[in-house]
């Protein structure tokens, strides 16, 4: 929408200005959504001991959605949000919302983590610092970043997880979103100085987690203690990853159920060697640009190495294949059982999912 990109979609007036607004910018495979979960958890305890943590109707989410060309409305359950004048109209009832939430908090800072922000435009982000200018003296904007190898593998790994693509595919080309573009979009719209980078580290991490850590960078440190600490995410193993794999492989449809596999014991997740040293070479200059801008220092946790295709199913895997398989859909258990007889088939099973 053009509109979106000339003007603020809401009036400039409010009855109070924030001194300082932290946009927390949830780049992928960085803990973004146990913050988000913890801040929902937390955030009325945290209101009153001096940090505010605007929720609109569909929690933190709603400002990215304020500002993106289309809102992503599938995602939020509202299909029926469709054509340029239902959209600008949403949007409009979203901004509404979101300044009299924040203009209605009784502290003096606010925090917002909203893991679509990373998907704006110069555009969209530079509508959302006009916008929010009224609203808040200092718009500060913090972000985390992985060693970019191990978000390439962990980012492979959740795109299997969710059924988006196969294991094969990552073992080809392992995926990765380059981290300067989305960064350099919020230091040009809202200034190189007000922008901060972390790394994504548990070794580099006050208190061992990113929601402790993120109140330590905000100068909130004294509010840890009355975190409702909430993870999400959790990771799988290979043989996991394998056979949710293979079940996409089998399916006509893409399977985005993945609950099951976390009951899956094995190796921990890992790509062929030849794979993590072509995406080295490739994630090179955004590493290089992440290390040189914000002075980060990446420690690259070696991946271990591919396990034999006979190794894959040990009595230990197939007995948690079957505690698995419990939590697996009725409609997908021919398919899960399937997937689990080519594991146990001593096959070179990596390249057949």
């Amino acid at each position: 929408m053009r509109w979106m990109r000339r003007k603020p979609p809401v009036s400039a007036s409010t009855p109070r200005k924030l001194s300082r607004l932290w946009l927390h910018i949830g780049l992928e495979k960085t803990g973004s959504t146990s913050v988000l979960e913890t801040l929902r958890a937390s955030g009325d305890r945290l209101g009153a001991l001096g940090l505010d943590v605007p929720r609109g109707p569909h929690d933190q989410r709603s400002l990215a959605h304020v500002f993106r060309s289309r809102p992503m409305v599938e995602m939020m359950g509202l299909k029926d949000v469709d054509g340029p004048e239902a959209q600008a109209r949403y949007r409009a009832g979203l901004a509404t919302r979101f300044a009299e939430r924040l203009a209605a908090g009784a502290a003096d800072e606010a925090l917002v983590s909203d893991e679509m922000l990373a998907a704006l435009t110069l555009p969209e982000a530079q509508a959302m610092a006009a916008y929010l200018e009224p609203l808040a003296r200092e718009v500060r904007v913090i972000a985390y970043v992985r060693a970019p190898l191990d978000a390439a593998v962990s980012l492979s790994q959740q795109l299997i997880k969710t059924g988006h693509e196969l294991y094969s595919d990552m073992a080809r080309r392992p995926a990765y979103r380059p981290v300067r573009p989305r960064l350099e979009v919020f230091r040009a719209a809202f200034g190189a100085e007000n922008v901060a980078v972390r790394c994504y580290a548990r070794s580099e991490l006050v208190g061992g987690s990113i929601q402790t850590d993120l109140l330590h960078a905000i100068g909130h440190a004294h509010l840890a203690d009355h975190l409702d600490l909430r993870n999400a995410n959790e990771s799988v193993t290979l043989q996991g990853a394998l056979v949710k794999s293979a079940m996409s492989r089998m399916s006509e449809r893409p399977i985005r159920e993945h609950a099951f596999l976390g009951r899956i014991a094995g190796h921990r997740f890992t790509l062929p060697a030849s794979a993590l040293e072509a995406a080295a070479d490739r994630l090179r200059p955004d590493r290089a640009w992440l290390e040189t801008t914000f002075g980060l220092s990446f420690a690259d946790r070696a991946p271990p190495p591919m396990p034999a295709p006979d190794t894959l199913a040990s009595a230990e895997v197939l007995a948690s294949m079957q505690t698995a398989r419990a939590r697996v859909p009725r409609a997908l258990r021919p398919t899960f059982d399937a997937a689990v007889a080519k594991l146990g088939s001593g096959d070179d099973w990596a390249a057949y999912a």
